[in-house]
């Protein structure tokens, strides 16, 4: 079976293969929205080689499929034409460029450049309440749209630009808390994945917050909840305490 595309279950030698890993949920979820059964052998991996062209007509069938299954609208869609858009380099909210690499190397800008690390997250943007004359949301909501899985795609953005996109104006009413706590572990999420160490006190995770910072407790539970037995807390006494992470190994 390691030789075979799990999606096609044909050799993968007979074509351009890729290795997913961040992305390998958005493939599960593909695969239970076709019904095929083919979820399950991946259930137990943390990441799966396939044939590039496979994972994409997966990924747009299972979308097609679930659009599908919502119903169509009381009036008929509006045409809409796909531009291509760079989510690797370029900040998917402002459109300029948001190179990880550049931003490790300069010290002046460190940390202001996340990646979007959650599958959910494409969702909790979408959902942002449009405000009237809020053109930049607008067009951020139908920049992701096209793109069915973020977290793939490698997307990434300004922390201070998702910052204005949750909080626009002074004017404006603040965000749920919820929404807060999700853009706020966003961050330190982008953070742990994207820092070439492994080990991190919880002071160094809260100052890549510059806006909300949620409570010691909220930020260790949430810590657990997305990397349950990859991450290891000690308390030390006195001392702070310290947060070791386990990067998935590759295959």
């Amino acid at each position: 079976m390691a030789d075979l595309c799990i999606i096609c279950s044909k050799q993968l030698s007979d074509g351009d293969i890729v290795q997913v890993d961040r992305g390998l949920q958005t493939l599960i979820k593909a695969s239970i929205e076709r019904g095929d059964g083919k979820d399950a052998p991946m259930m137990n991996v943390s990441s799966i080689k396939v044939h590039v062209n496979c994972r994409i007509v997966s990924s747009i069938t299972a979308f097609k499929r679930k659009r599908e299954n919502e119903g169509a609208t009381s009036s008929p869609p509006k045409s809409r034409v796909r531009t291509t858009f760079y989510f690797k380099k370029l900040c998917f909210i402002c459109g300029l460029e948001a190179d990880v690499v550049k931003e490790k190397k300069s010290k002046n800008v460190r940390d202001l450049i996340s990646c979007v690390s959650t599958i959910n997250f494409k969702d909790n943007i979408l959902e942002l309440p449009d405000k009237k004359g809020d053109d930049v949301l607008k067009t951020v909501k139908k920049r992701i749209s096209f793109e069915i899985d973020l977290v793939a795609a490698e997307a990434r953005y300004h922390q201070k630009c998702f910052r204005k996109l949750h909080n626009p104006g002074t004017g404006e009413k603040k965000s749920r808390p919820q929404n807060n706590i999700d853009a706020a572990m966003e961050n330190v999420f982008s953070y742990i994945e994207n820092h070439e160490d492994c080990q991190f006190t919880l002071s160094e995770l809260k100052q890549t917050l510059t806006d909300y910072k949620p409570d010691d407790k909220t930020i260790k539970i949430k810590l657990e909840e997305k990397y349950s037995d990859r991450i290891v807390i000690t308390a030390k006494i006195p001392g702070p305490t310290m947060y070791y992470f386990f990067p998935r190994p590759s295959l």
